[in-house]
């Protein structure tokens, strides 16, 4: 499972959970401009965020 909902492995979705991974992001980005931060600096938060979020999503369910 990806952010979203979006399986990787299947390649079936969750409309709620795309649409909500969306309005996330589009959130982060709308407060890190509002913030100031650089261009550089917003695509290496989103990509940080998006790599937590996969690696919290494929971590074993008795982890969780």
């Amino acid at each position: 499972m990806v952010i979203g909902g979006a399986s990787v492995a299947i390649g079936m979705a969750n409309p709620p959970g795309v649409w909500g991974a969306a309005l996330f992001l589009i959130l982060l980005q709308t407060m890190r401009n509002t913030f100031g931060v650089s261009a550089g600096v917003r695509l290496l938060l989103t990509g940080l965020i998006i790599v937590l979020v996969i690696t919290a999503a494929g971590a074993p369910k008795a982890a969780r």
